[in-house]
């Protein structure tokens, strides 16, 4: 076997100085031959690795490459003697052009052989703001400004209408177009193009402009109501033809913050309220001198509809887009005869008034503490750091689930136990004035579309008429675990744990000592009012109460424990569980309602699962419990709030003198919602655990 290595061996040096004899025959100049005779790498885009093999009898040589291909092109190595083999590594190009480099091969005599490298560019593309296929210009040429945002150098240039159309300020990201008047002139059309410097991409765009005859003072004046009912969209596209105008207020609130300003809200008396997308928000935050105060909440507004466009947005709510100030044609200090916000009290009915201003009465928090925006500003928790970690690390499995950072909800929830969804940014100006009023009332907020299900967003205080007075409550609370104001080492109840009432909550993994790992603790402390200093400052809101630092009932080793035992794990179920017990139903008559605020690590459980059962049974490994619900968990790192939920119990529940209640870990897969499994170390959260009754 030796022998026939050897042999191998010799024989492929013998090739090799043959073909190096070879061609000092042919050329006494060529020194240098490359394997394959390939001295050429070409890749994609995303760039790529090759190995290059030559023989040379020329001595020490070194591979060189200018200044700029050095910045994409790793050589390895890049130098040696007589024969060699190097590896070229090419970063990704994140434009359309691609690149090329030649790299000399450099020995005493001089350059003795060439590698070259060409890297394809990405496809080109040049995208713009504008959400219709369609420019559409307003009678009077207001001029537009789009917004470029591509992986090409590009032109503009104007196709056709050259007589009305021009350019107007040009920079590397923007476009602006002038448009001559249209006064008592029919609708004319054009077509305007985004071409690619030093290619044959581009995109072109057609132009419209509006019927010079179609004028503001000549427009029907018609409901909101009557408009939604004409639109029928084809195509996720419905544009108005006819010459409509629309009157009404503004619902929704630039100054404080917790609506997107790149949005606004109006309602008319007919109880139906429309969504306007901005082409450009700074017409509206930062209004021209003539319409300086136009856009405040309340003002009551004129709006010449001829030629606006409907499409649903990425989440089903009707609107219209590309929206601009120029259609806007009055604005007036009016007050509506009466209030514009449809009244309800069936959580249920919301799904009818997207994008319209409702008010429910009576509702009340499911968790009543803590702030409107439950963040936990601890000093890694900024928003800054908080949006460095989603950007660097948040995967698209998680994104799916929770789609973002900075937009965290409350629960409501009306007499018949419906419950909906309150959210709030991370802008919202007033989210520290006010600690979450812990009675019923009031409340008023506009209604959206988001996620599949319709939510609800307060625009500021005023919005908010909940009573402090928890007498007010329409639920009765039958047990309440949490929230912990310390890191007790005991759970604490605040209802359901004294006289008859008897509960108790454990984790289900202990020790042989029979100690239970479950402990408070401030790392999950979201839900919380408690501010440090530097987020004092940055709001520069004062407290409207003491405020308060909630902890979370943490615990670890979630899945199938070898190291500890286990209350609840057997050949049916391995997830371990939070360990509810209570007699507190034992008296209930009314709908039962089991509410709790939770969270987790990394490596923490990324879905739990609530179950019960009545079983007297104490090992509870041969118990077989009901599944309740399911919910999923958001990782602390990427999303610091403690998320809250709420599950109506089974009727089958009411009565009963014991049930046991599991929060459970239901698979084995992570809070980060990537694949990746639990951790031993990975902890989830509970902020407060309860039950109530309404009757």
């Amino acid at each position: 076997m030796l022998r026939r290595i050897y042999t191998i061996h010799i024989l492929f040096w013998a090739c090799f100085l043959t073909v190096g004899c070879t061609n000092d025959e042919t050329s006494e100049k060529k020194v240098m031959t490359f394997l394959n005779d390939d001295n050429l790498f070409e890749c994609s885009a995303e760039g790529g690795v090759k190995e290059i093999s030559f023989f040379s009898r020329a001595g020490h040589w070194e591979i060189e490459a200018d200044e700029t291909s050095a910045s994409w092109i790793d050589i390895w190595p890049s130098y040696g003697d007589d024969n060699g083999r190097t590896t070229l590594t090419v970063k990704a190009i994140d434009d359309a052009y691609g690149r090329e480099s030649t790299l000399n091969i450099v020995t005493a005599n001089g350059i003795v052989g060439q590698i070259f490298v060409k890297q394809l560019g990405l496809a080109p593309y040049i995208q713009t703001d504008l959400s219709s296929p369609k420019l559409r210009v307003d009678i009077v040429g207001t001029p537009i400004t789009i917004a470029i945002t591509s992986n090409v150098k590009w032109e503009a240039t104007i196709d056709e209408g050259k007589e009305w159309i021009s350019l107007g300020e040009t920079t590397s990201s923007s476009q602006q177009f002038l448009f001559a008047d249209n006064t008592n002139c029919p609708k004319r059309s054009g077509l305007i193009s985004f071409r690619m410097i030093g290619g044959d991409y581009s995109i072109s765009i057609p132009v419209e402009q509006m019927d010079g005859n179609t004028i503001f003072e000549n427009a029907e004046l018609i409901t909101i109501s009557r408009l939604l009912d004409e639109v029928q969209l084809t195509d996720n596209r419905y544009e108005v033809e006819a010459n409509y105008a629309i009157e009404g207020w503004i619902t929704s609130d630039f100054e404080h913050q917790n609506l997107p300003d790149s949005v606004l809200y109006v309602q008319d008396a007919s109880g139906r309220g429309l969504k306007f997308i901005l082409k450009n928000k700074s017409e509206f935050l930062t209004p021209s001198s003539e319409q300086t105060g136009w856009y405040a909440q309340n003002r009551k507004i004129a709006i010449h509809m001829i030629g606006a466009e409907f499409q649903k947005d990425s989440e089903g709510n009707l609107c219209v887009v590309d929206f601009t100030a120029s259609s806007v044609k009055s604005s007036l200090e009016e007050q509506p005869n009466a209030p514009l916000s449809v009244e309800l009290t069936d959580l249920t009915e919301l799904s009818q008034y997207d994008n319209t201003l409702v008010r429910i009465d009576p509702v009340e928090f499911v968790t009543p503490y803590g702030g409107y925006a439950p963040f936990y500003e601890g000093a890694g928790n900024s928003e800054e750091s908080t949006e460095s970690e989603w950007i660097k690390n948040v995967k698209e499995g998680y994104r799916a689930i929770f789609p973002y950072h900075t937009l965290a909800i409350h629960l409501v929830r009306d007499r018949k136990g419906n419950v909906a969804k309150l959210y709030f940014q991370r802008s919202f100006t007033q989210m520290y004035a006010r600690n979450l009023p812990s009675g019923a009332g009031s409340l008023t907020a506009l209604a959206s579309k988001f996620r599949g299900e319709t939510i609800l967003q307060i625009r500021n205080l005023e919005d908010d008429t909940l009573s402090d007075d928890t007498a007010t409550r329409f639920s009765n609370a039958l047990l309440q675990a949490g929230p912990w104001l310390s890191s007790d080492p005991v759970p604490a109840f605040v209802v359901g744990n004294s006289g008859e009432d008897k509960s108790s909550i454990v984790f289900s993994v202990y020790d042989d000592s029979n100690n239970f790992d479950v402990y408070p603790s401030s790392s999950g402390a979201v839900a919380s009012y408690w501010l440090p200093t530097v987020v004092r400052r940055q709001h520069d809101i004062p407290y409207a109460q003491e405020a308060e630092h909630y902890y979370s009932l943490n615990a670890k080793l979630w899945w199938n424990v070898t190291t500890h035992h286990s209350l609840v794990a057997n050949n049916d179920d391995v997830g371990e569980a939070f360990v509810l017990r209570t007699n507190t139903l034992r008296n209930a008559t009314g709908d039962l309602f089991l509410y709790l605020t939770g969270t987790g690590s990394k490596g923490g459980p990324g879905t739990m699962k609530v179950q019960w059962s009545d079983s007297t049974e104490e090992d509870l490994t041969k118990v077989k419990f009901e599944d309740i619900g399911t919910y999923e968990v958001p990782c602390i790192d990427f999303t610091p709030f403690l998320y809250p939920y709420s599950f109506r119990l089974p009727d089958a529940m009411k009565g009963k003198t014991q049930v046991t209640i599991l929060v459970r870990c239901a698979n084995e897969y992570n809070a980060r919602h990537d694949g990746a499994l639990i951790t031993p170390a990975g902890t989830s959260r509970i902020g407060h655990i309860g039950i109530v009754e309404i009757n």
